[in-house]
């Protein structure tokens, strides 16, 4: 098994850096530190088709890192051929989210996501932190503190189904703690960006650049809204039920 000692910290450090790009596609989001979701409110909900799907654009995990780019995709090549500026591919299998990251050496490795899908409408993506198959017990900076878990959310809408009514297509928008704050082009000396909106959604309490809750209906508030604070959404159709 190879040593994701290296990979684990990139990943989460990368995820956080977004914050500071001038997509703030990482940042303002809706957190809980404990699940708010249960099995109970996945009934009824959405069931995704199993098996191997493009999103448009570049993502690490669900959050977006290039818009979609135009360029020619040919989804009956392996996954690993599709340009990666244009196209991310995911497996879904079993309640879960895979994600592959090959390395310049060696075979690479899945990030393993999982999530429940919940009923009622909005339906929402909770999403558990992401499992790193092989990754350390202890961070690799022994001083540093490990990061608590957190769960994310997704409100999520389909657009297509099979004829089993399975979903084959839909479109993701991060759950936001509230509108992006206004971006400034200059800032003041000693003053800082603000990533967190200037108007938190009821029910969500400000934890730096994103929020926590650990209520249903703040949550479902604030994804019902999400959609029109984030705009673009992420195009996510089915391809195939092989990888690659």
């Amino acid at each position: 098994m190879r040593d994701w000692s290296v990979t684990l910290p990139r990943i989460a450090a990368f995820l956080l850096g977004l914050c500071l790009l001038a997509s703030l596609s990482a940042c303002n989001r809706v957190y809980s530190a404990a699940p708010v979701f249960t099995e109970a409110d996945a009934t009824g909900a959405p069931v995704l088709r199993e098996g191997l799907w493009l999103i448009e654009g570049g993502t690490v995990l669900l959050t977006a890192v290039e818009a979609p780019a135009r360029c020619r995709l040919d989804t009956s090549k392996p996954a690993q051929r599709w340009p990666k500026t244009c196209a991310t591919a995911v497996v879904i299998r079993d309640g879960r989210l895979l994600q592959y990251f090959p390395e310049p050496k060696g075979p690479g490795g899945w990030a393993v996501q999982p999530f429940l899908l919940t009923g009622g409408e909005p339906s929402i993506f909770q999403m558990s932190s992401p499992e790193i198959p092989g990754a350390p017990e202890e961070p690799a900076d022994p001083a540093a503190p490990a990061a608590p878990p957190r769960l994310s959310y997704m409100t999520l809408k389909p657009t297509a189904l099979d004829a089993a009514g399975k979903v084959v297509a839909f479109d993701i928008w991060p759950v936001l703690c509230g509108p992006y704050p206004p971006r400034k082009k200059k800032l003041k000396k000693d003053e800082t960006q603000r990533y967190l909106t200037l108007e938190l959604n009821p029910g969500l309490t400000e934890d730096g650049n994103d929020c926590l809750t650990d209520s249903k209906d703040a949550l479902r508030a604030a994804a019902k809204l999400s959609p029109g604070w984030e705009g673009e959404a992420l195009h996510i159709r089915w391809v195939r039920e092989t990888y690659p």
